[in-house]
């Protein structure tokens, strides 16, 4: 396949089987759209109409070090999977399908990765380029969604990290702490994600079951709850959804946090270095970020034995260094009325 024959795909792509429907509100509040005003530019494309075949959407183009994350974010509930390949001359590489709607965990892929793209580095969410390419971008579904929306968060995945004070956050919202440690099981230490992830669904008045966890779990690998997209998916059930972004600054963050979204962040750091969190090192895990207050970034940190640790403070140039350096990931979140309604 010749990629410079498709079209050119913005930072979100809107695939819809009516030609000209707008993109629900909710979908893409205004804050958001301000905090990264890349995901302005949007491209159109028809869904899928033929069920189980790739359909290429067009093509993206990816620096040498530059990393892409894919988020998709339903205008309705629906039922399936969902699941994106890139390709380019060389060969190419297919990522972890997202199951929607599905009960219990998602099933093991039919078909595994393809890692068969040597200028690009797999990651379990996204891919990193080695060296400066075009790729193009393709869909596989399975059911009958009526609209998604595909969001591509990039930046360098590796960078440096200047000192910076973002102010005082306007609030620190109180989300009902859990620890993933106290609550048990043989996964326990493996669900940083979707226990963040149901604090703030909690937070946002939403009572969530334990079965929420199985709903983030993937197939492809034992006790496996951090695919990123798989994650969002399972919000579907509940009047919230989100998108994965990569940021680059703690001014950037809290600009969303004082519009009142939910902030996720997904953080690596060596022995010691992020003075008074539970975990000595990790090479990666996700916190609920509150907000910044006396110099400090407040969390709750699934991580901690029990309920009362949950809370913590951690030096604003220790946790923008182990947020920011690598990737800048997180989960913003935000509730949304069944109308279309967010902050």
């Amino acid at each position: 396949m010749n990629p410079f024959v498709l079209p050119r795909l913005a930072h979100s792509c809107f695939l819809t089987k009516e030609p000209g429907l707008a993109v629900p509100r909710g979908l893409r509040p205004k804050p958001l759209l301000e905090a990264f005003p890349s995901l302005e530019a949007l491209a159109r494309r028809p869904l899928p109409s033929d069920p189980g075949r790739w359909t290429p959407l067009g093509t993206l183009s990816l620096a040498a070090g530059e990393g892409l994350v894919p988020s998709l974010q339903g205008s309705r509930p629906w039922r399936g999977q969902a699941t994106l390949r890139f390709e380019s001359s060389e060969g190419q590489l297919t990522l972890l399908p997202v199951t929607f709607g599905g009960e219990g965990p998602a099933p093991v892929p039919r078909e595994a990765p393809d890692p068969s793209l040597p200028s690009l580095t797999q990651g379990l969410d996204g891919v990193v380029a080695k060296t400066s390419q075009d790729l193009t971008v393709s869909l596989r579904l399975e059911g009958d969604p009526d609209a998604l929306l595909l969001s591509f968060a990039r930046r360098s995945w590796a960078r440096g990290v200047e000192a910076e004070d973002p102010g005082e956050s306007a609030t620190l919202p109180n989300f009902p702490p859990r620890s993933q440690i106290a609550e048990g099981g043989d996964a326990a230490r493996h669900r940083c994600s979707p226990t963040s992830l149901r604090m703030v669904l909690e937070g946002f008045g939403q009572a969530v079951p334990e079965r929420f966890y199985e709903a983030c779990r993937h197939g492809a690998f034992d006790r496996f709850f951090g695919l990123w997209p798989q994650n969002l998916a399972a919000l579907q059930g509940y009047p919230a959804t989100g998108v994965l972004q990569l940021f680059s600054s703690l001014a950037q963050a809290k600009t969303l946090l004082d519009a009142g979204f939910a902030l996720v962040p997904s953080i690596r750091f060596a022995a010691g270095a992020l003075p008074e969190a539970p975990l000595v090192e990790t090479q990666g895990h996700l916190v609920v970020l509150r907000g910044f207050r006396g110099g400090a970034a407040e969390v709750f940190d699934p991580a901690a034995p029990n309920l009362a640790t949950v809370p913590r403070r951690y030096p604003l140039g220790a946790f923008a260094k182990a947020w920011l350096a690598h990737r800048g990931a997180a989960y913003v979140l935000w509730p949304q009325a069944r109308e279309g309604n967010a902050p």
